[in-house]
């Protein structure tokens, strides 16, 4: 009998690490996916409001980012640093990550 009673206790004690486990992953999955829309809907914002810039799923096609906490990435601008569009070659600003042209 105690023997019974440790195989349904630990039965138990799995199927309960499963479904927390299960509902962690569904729960992560989701938020991962709501994330990326977010990004995505932010980066199509910024983009429209740069003259014409062409939004892609790569995201906007400028030289110039903005400075990372950590890094400032290989071959970027700065914000307030002068730049150079990809789309136009047009002479700009950079602000917010983007090249905005001074014209």
């Amino acid at each position: 009998m105690q023997l019974v009673f440790r195989y349904f206790l630990s039965y138990l004690l799995f199927t309960r690490k499963m479904k927390y486990f299960v509902f962690c992953l569904c729960v992560a999955l989701a938020a991962q996916a709501t994330l990326g829309e977010e990004c995505t809907y932010t980066m199509e914002k910024m983009c429209s409001l740069v003259p014409e810039a062409k939004y892609t799923e790569r995201g906007c096609w400028y030289y110039c980012r903005i400075k990372a906490d950590f890094e400032v990435f290989q071959g970027t601008r700065l914000d307030g640093e002068a730049c150079t569009s990809i789309v136009g070659n047009a002479e700009g600003v950079c602000k917010h990550g983007l090249c905005y042209p001074t014209q």
